[in-house]
């Protein structure tokens, strides 16, 4: 993941196996790589999204702070709060590194990206970001530093997320569509299914920086669909909310059928306390 330049980069796995940690640092080694400018300061500057605020605070900000704290610069509790980082290098360079928390959970979050100019730009989680707001971002990259100051070495988004349902615009570009200059790096899973029993997988990241049973005691009472997405780092889906029918399992109900063709589809529903619906088609 830190070796390859590709524009587009995408880091997919497990919980626990370090991927907020990866991307952390990947702002860190690029901001240390990119070229001085006239007057020996490295520039750059990156915007880091996650969807909602409480998230962003909780959680992106937090790893961000437990890695570099204020050793470099204080960080800014604004609206968005940032961090502006300054620190030597040994070739007697300087390192100027600005970047910008933001939530973009609005209806006209694009608005908010539109006149930035970044280097490059983080999504964290970014099974969560709907596409609009990750192309917005992306156009914004390779904006700072300007050109008459050499302009930026590397530019452009780097995401990591848990692996997204199989109807997320993320598995279509993995898995179906394949753009051009898109790498996605996929991590082992936590757990490895064998037979009818998930077990650890021994190729899993990062275990030596969790509790030996962090894995295996968080499959006791969870659902397969959770563990599948989680744990085991496959495509999936998972149920959230609550169902009308506690016993229905997308794996056994939902197949794929081919409408028939001439023949009206009939909706029956039910708006009571918990609504449901039924869409058919009655066969002669």
């Amino acid at each position: 993941f830190h070796l390859c330049d590709d524009r587009m980069r995408f880091l997919m796995g497990p919980i626990g196996s370090a991927k907020t940690t990866a991307a952390v640092m990947e702002i860190y080694i690029r901001a240390v790589q990119q070229e001085p400018a006239h007057d020996g300061i490295r520039y750059s500057r990156w915007l880091v999204i996650r969807s909602t605020y409480p998230e962003l605070e909780t959680t992106t900000i937090k790893s961000w702070h437990e890695i570099f704290g204020d050793k470099f610069g204080q960080m800014r509790w604004g609206h968005p709060p940032d961090h502006n980082m300054k620190f030597g290098l040994p070739d007697g360079t300087t390192v100027h590194c600005e970047v910008i928390f933001m939530a973009l959970d609005g209806p006209n979050v694009e608005d908010a990206l539109r006149g930035m100019l970044l280097t490059g730009c983080w999504v964290n989680e970014i099974n969560e970001v709907r596409w609009p707001i990750v192309r917005m971002a992306r156009s914004r990259c390779g904006r700072f530093p300007s050109m008459k100051d050499g302009g930026p070495t590397w530019y452009g988004l780097f995401a990591d997320t848990n692996m997204p349902d199989e109807d997320h615009w993320l598995y279509e570009r993995a898995e179906e569509e394949k753009p051009e200059g898109w790498s996605f790096f996929k991590q082992p899973g936590g757990v490895i299914k064998e037979g009818d029993l998930w077990k650890l997988n021994p190729r899993a990241e990062n275990l030596e920086n969790l509790p030996e049973s962090y894995y295996l005691d968080q499959i006791p009472g969870n659902k397969e669909d959770w563990i599948k997405v989680f744990l085991g780092a496959e495509y999936g889906f998972v149920q959230d909310g609550k169902p009308v029918y506690t016993e229905y399992n997308d794996n056994v109900h939902c197949v794929d059928i081919d409408p028939i063709p001439n023949i009206s589809i009939e909706v029956g529903a039910d708006f009571g306390l918990t609504p449901a619906a039924v869409i058919e088609q009655e066969a002669p």
